[in-house]
């Protein structure tokens, strides 16, 4: 599949083991491509402007910043990314 066909997707978890067994299961899928990963909301917000993913995979109970504050903060800057 093209680069350009493929969802851009943005893996959000705190916890290093499960950011990984999410990448192992999603990197199955052609039609997903794996922008990038972040440890918690602020590092999140940094990734979606660095990469620009059509879709952020966010755990919600994290350090810095929790999954419903950086969601919120996602779609007022970026309301085009999928949470």
């Amino acid at each position: 599949m093209p680069e350009a066909d493929k969802i851009r997707l943005l893996i959000v978890d705190d916890h290093k083991v499960v950011r990984n067994g999410l990448r192992v299961f999603i990197s199955l899928y052609d039609d997903i491509e794996i922008v990038g990963e972040a440890k918690n909301g602020q590092q999140a917000l940094d990734q979606c402007a660095i990469h620009q993913p059509h879709v952020v995979l966010m755990d919600m109970m994290m350090p810095v910043m929790d999954g419903p504050t950086a969601t919120r903060l996602i779609r007022e800057q970026y309301p085009e990314v999928q949470v």
